[in-house]
């Protein structure tokens, strides 16, 4: 009962940790800043009620125009925001809130007689990205001579849900093909980790169950000999499972390199192992757990003669996750490719204004209220602040900054994008990442290649030695 209450404990523990890392692999793949801009431009002569119905009939939504970017202003009260294209129906251009920036960012979409309207792609899927999109784009438009422009991040952005299609593929392939079809299973919950990580994660859940491959026998054996409390050898026990401390070895080594080339959080890569060795320990005491209810022996398989090529499994187990990371990485360089599109140069800024600048407009605002207005040599009078004194009489008092309101202000559509770094389509560290998955899937195979013909990393060892053999 004791075994059994321990075992839903853990269960517990273990359902809740992993649904914890999972919404961290998400909030942190959505916060990285990857996305891509494209930039419409029309004669600033087409009424830009127009253009906007257009864009929203074609279902292209979250579009960044003058009339939905908006301004904060200080009304006395606190910050009000109006939007920019109606600016100066709020504020006359003598008015001391009139700092310019405004009339910065009305510079931004309308300019030498064009009028631009900012499009973010974060979050969409490859077709709608770029070619699909596009092409609706200058159907919807045609007649209107629109222009693009395009700019991207460092780094392919793959939807999530694209990846989890591609992962639920190879699982099932996997599960098909390769015997080891229970360490597969136990291998998906670490996967469901990586489903927001694009290519990196497809690789490096090949990793894992290629890892969940080579340990499970010793996974299995070690839990049941402490479970049955009998006495062993610790060096003899790691001695008989060398190899495949060796293999694990190399495998964890591929996969902290995998994570740092596809830029994985490491908490992440630490948080996947550790489920994944959760996962395999929890369905061993479950199974053990399950002989004991029955009353029958779990018997654990030796074999009397070791094989090289035995070892070959956890290396074939990685061919097509590392070939579908590859087709995946490819197909995504490939399909948003368009000679249409101009891409904006890495030298000239999608948006030309920092955060700093609009920082700089709210700091104004939010001081604006109590700001003079004269010089500090003039004895001119400013606003003042009065409030009923002990004696019944009206006193002035040091008005008081208040910044609280303007501490949490939703940041407008045209800033929130500029914390994102963008670039040209295909930047240095993706080509590293083509290169790396060529060598890594060329290491497979040459490893592969020397296990078929009898040879890997280490010479056989006899298996006689093992005094659990009876003669």
């Amino acid at each position: 009962m004791k075994r059994s209450r321990n075992l839903w404990l853990f269960a517990i523990i273990y359902t809740l940790v992993l649904a914890g890392v999972i919404e961290f692999a998400f909030h942190t793949n959505n916060r990285s800043g990857s996305a891509s801009l494209l930039v419409l431009s029309v004669s600033d002569k087409i009424q830009e009620s127009l253009v906007l119905d257009r864009l929203y009939a074609a279902a292209v939504q979250n579009v960044i125009s003058e009339s939905t970017q908006w301004v904060y202003i200080d009304d006395f009260a606190g910050p009000r925001s109006i939007p920019l294209k109606n600016y100066y129906d709020y504020i006359e251009p003598m008015d001391p809130r009139n700092d310019g920036y405004a009339d910065q960012l009305k510079s931004i979409f309308l300019s030498d007689g064009m009028r631009h309207y900012f499009i973010p792609l974060s979050g969409l899927n490859p077709w709608s990205s770029q070619a699909s999109l596009l092409r609706r784009l200058e159907k919807s438009l045609a007649d209107l001579n629109p222009s693009f422009q395009l700019s991207e991040t460092s780094h392919t952005q793959v939807p999530w849900w694209l990846t989890g299609l591609v992962l639920s593929g190879l699982f099932v392939y996997s599960f098909i093909t390769f015997k080891e079809k229970r360490e597969i299973l136990l291998s998906i919950p670490a996967g469901i980790i990586f489903i927001s990580l694009g290519i990196g994660g497809i690789l490096c859940t090949g990793l894992l169950v290629a890892l969940q491959i080579s340990i499970s026998q010793f996974q299995k054996d070690l839990i049941s000999q402490q479970l049955r409390k009998v006495p062993f050898s610790l060096r003899h026990f790691f001695h008989w499972y060398q190899p495949q401390f060796v293999y694990s070895a190399i495998l964890l080594v591929i996969y902290s390199v995998s994570g740092l080339v596809f830029s994985i959080h490491w908490f992440l890569l630490l948080a996947a192992l550790i489920v994944q060795g959760a996962t395999g320990s929890l369905f061993t005491l479950i199974r053990l757990n399950y002989f004991a209810d029955i009353g029958h022996t779990f018997f654990l398989p030796i074999e009397l003669i070791g094989s090289v090529k035995k070892h070959m499994e956890p290396l074939k187990s990685l061919v097509p996750f590392s070939l579908g990371a590859l087709a995946a990485f490819l197909f995504f360089i490939i399909i948003p490719g368009r000679n249409s599109v101009k891409v904006l140069s890495r030298d000239v800024p999608p948006i030309p204004v920092t955060f700093e600048q609009y920082k700089a407009h709210i700091e104004i605002q939010s001081h604006f209220s109590i700001r003079a207005l004269y010089h500090e040599s003039s004895s001119e009078s400013s606003y003042n602040t009065y409030m009923l004194g002990s004696d019944g009489l009206l006193a002035k008092v040091q008005p008081a900054v208040i910044e609280d309101a303007y501490k949490n202000l939703e940041v407008p559509p045209l800033e929130s994008l500029l914390s994102v770094k963008f670039s040209n389509p295909i930047h240095q560290d993706t080509i590293g990442q083509g290169l790396y998955l060529v060598i890594f899937i060329s290491g497979v195979s040459f490893l592969i290649y020397r296990a078929s013909h009898g040879t890997l990393l280490l010479a056989n060892k006899s298996v006689y030695i093992d005094k659990r053999i009876a003669a």
